[in-house]
């Protein structure tokens, strides 16, 4: 099947994916967070450390679940549009 450009319906046609931005509640962020409040409890390091990654990351994936997917970006060589 060709993709062709709506603007010039050229089928000369690239895909360019660009990655999905993480948020402010992505996995990694909150492991880092769970990890600041877990200095805070009275546990040994690695033990705090672990048990704030888990907690950070289960409240990551309950406020930002992983749904997010790349989006697809399609270039037409021949007049340059972009669309999708």
């Amino acid at each position: 099947m060709s993709i062709y450009c709506p603007r010039c319906y050229s089928n000369n046609v690239s895909r360019i994916q660009q990655s999905a931005s993480p948020g402010i509640g992505s996995q990694l962020g909150m492991a880092a967070l769970g990890t600041q409040l877990a200095r805070h409890l009275p546990l040994p390091s690695p033990f705090g450390q672990l048990a704030g990654g888990l907690i950070g990351s289960i409240l990551g994936q309950a406020i930002d679940p992983p749904s997010r997917q790349a989006s697809m970006i399609l270039h037409c060589n021949d007049c340059h549009y972009q669309f999708s």
